[in-house]
């Protein structure tokens, strides 16, 4: 469970209207607690109410056996203590749904168990709107227990809460273990990652910070789309409504949406790496150039083929062509992109690890730190943010570093990746101006380009 940030009589009250109880009684009721007996005007004047409105607030409290009178006059009231309160709220859920089970079972043992099995004739797309999260859950449940292929939940930032509050986690938890593909895309953050450690392990999860739709598809032939959902996550959310669809049209759309999304998504794993830790685990993704890769290799040996013997020599002996001596640069594969594209990922998991730090000088400095610390020099940070970054005793850059020598991308691509994550800039200019007079000192120009 989730804990807000209320005090405790806050909390008690909030837990008591989500049980069942309005907000007067709830509030009645927690102000009674472990107090002597007393006239409905002072219980009033306690919780800011009328007498007469405070004393139908303690007649339908006293009917749920909640609150208790003096015989004496005149009547004052006394309350339950809280966990008396809760314990009487179990018991009465508890009868309710005995009977309910009961007038099942009687009818499905009688004379009228063929009539209410009759399934209705329907051949068209139907849609029904459901009110108030309990009965969008329950919904769920029957669904997911009903489905026999597959299932994927959009869940949102706070969807898996409501499926372990709600006791719908378990449905799905059995559903996997008989076989049904279960896939789930959500949000992940530090205050629900714990939630999904009670999916089963079958059971796929991604991370992805768009999916919020907050729909689920069963087997293609149902859907429930969250219309509107409470805030808190805690709430009872009476005002939450869900649009339940079985039509093929409509769930085929939603499909690709989804289906588009998970192509996107990250392993949970990664996710919870990246979040938690500050660490990128997912594979590096990097394109090796483009077009006809045997055109190159064609037109590689042609280049080479024309070049001097008085450079093809070795101990007087002319060297035939030889594929496996060309470098990469002939196949079109740039060193320097694949550097760049390395330094961005290591200045992305920078800047996450430090992503605590809200202060751009004490982040700055937890950078000028890590650079140092990596023993890649000196930085020196110019601008909020950044615009200029001098390298100090750069260790790529001995010996007069030119452009296009591999750690200097390096490098570059690391402050860059820094930039982004840092600033939410999707893109950033990063100019480098190396010495030639033989000194160890590069600098950076940042720009940051809004789209």
């Amino acid at each position: 469970m989730v804990r807000l940030m209320l005090n405790p009589a806050e909390e008690v009250i909030q837990r008591l209207v989500d049980s069942g109880l309005d907000e007067k009684e709830a509030n009645i009721a927690v102000s009674m607690a472990g107090r002597s007996p007393m006239k409905a005007s002072q219980i009033g004047k306690l919780v800011g109410v009328s007498r007469m409105d405070a004393y139908n607030t303690l007649k339908r409290l006293q009917e749920k056996g909640m609150i208790k009178s003096t015989v004496d006059k005149p009547m004052r009231f006394a309350g339950l203590t809280i966990a008396e309160i809760f314990h009487q709220l179990i018991n009465r859920e508890e009868a309710e749904l005995r009977r309910l089970r009961n007038h099942l079972e009687e009818l499905e043992s009688g004379p009228a168990e063929a009539f209410i099995s009759i399934p209705p004739e329907v051949k068209e797309a139907t849609f029904t709107v459901i009110k108030d999260s309990n009965h969008i859950q329950a919904a769920m449940e029957r669904m997911v227990d009903d489905s026999e292929d597959e299932i994927i939940m959009m869940l949102g930032r706070w969807g898996i809460l409501h499926l372990v509050r709600s006791g719908c986690i378990d449905a799905l938890n059995n559903a996997a273990v008989r076989g049904v593909k279960v896939r789930v895309i959500a949000v992940l953050e530090e205050k629900n990652s714990k939630f999904f450690d009670k999916l089963d392990d079958s059971i796929e999860v991604r991370h992805c910070n768009d999916s919020n739709a907050g729909i689920s598809i069963f087997d293609d032939d149902a859907a429930i789309q969250l219309i509107s959902i409470e805030e808190n996550p805690v709430g009872r959310g009476k005002n939450d409504s869900a649009l339940v669809v079985e039509s093929q049209g409509y769930n085929k759309a939603q499909r690709e949406l989804v289906d588009a999304l998970w192509a996107d998504a990250i392993d949970i794993n990664s996710a919870r790496s990246k979040i938690l830790q500050g660490n990128l685990i997912e594979p590096l993704k990097v394109v090796l150039g483009e077009g006809s890769f045997y055109q190159r290799l064609k037109d590689g040996i042609q280049k080479l083929s024309s070049v001097p013997n008085a450079v093809l020599r070795n101990k007087g002996e002319i060297i035939g062509i030889n594929p496996q001596n060309m470098t990469l640069d002939l196949m079109g594969i740039s060193f320097d992109d694949l550097m760049r594209n390395i330094g961005n990922r290591i200045g992305e998991e920078i800047a996450t690890s430090a992503s605590v730090i809200d202060d751009s000088e004490n982040f700055n400095d937890e950078l000028q730190k890590i650079w140092n610390k990596l023993g890649m020099g000196e930085l020196i940070l110019e601008g909020n943010p950044p615009n200029s970054i001098t390298v100090i005793d750069s260790k790529a850059c001995q010996n007069g570093a030119e452009m296009g020598k591999l750690f200097c991308h390096l490098d570059e691509g690391i402050l860059e990746g820094i930039m982004k994550e840092r600033h939410g800039y999707s893109s950033i200019s990063v100019k480098r101006n190396c010495p030639v007079d033989g000194s160890v000192s590069c600098q950076f120009e940042i720009q940051l380009l809004k789209e």
